[in-house]
């Protein structure tokens, strides 16, 4: 959020229109709050590009690697669709204290 929101502000600093900024939510369905924040991103972004594929399904794989995978699938089919040739991506910080943990674990 705070990534896309300081993106939009420069944007609309410097008179660009919000529609050339894409925004792409994955929704892995796992936490049940998932669908209230997509909704919440769909309206706070709503002057922008919203791309939100449809959500996993609940039953289907929750392997981290396979979300990755999943999630960069999804970022490169907008990239393609839309001609886009930069990429932010934005965590929170429990991504990366998880990935810290991760990678001392290894």
């Amino acid at each position: 959020m705070v990534l896309a929101s300081l993106i939009a502000w420069r944007y609309l600093h410097k008179n660009i229109a919000l529609k050339q900024i894409h925004i792409i939510h994955c929704n892995h369905n796992i936490r049940t709050q998932s669908k209230q924040e997509e909704k919440f991103i769909k309206t706070f972004f709503s002057a922008c590009s919203v791309h939100v594929p449809p959500p996993r399904r609940k039953s289907a794989n929750t392997d981290e690697k396979f979300l990755r995978e999943r999630r960069y699938a999804c970022f490169q089919k907008v990239l393609n669709q839309e001609n886009i040739n930069l990429l932010f991506l934005g965590h929170h910080l429990e991504d990366r204290i998880e990935t810290t943990l991760l990678n001392s674990m290894r």
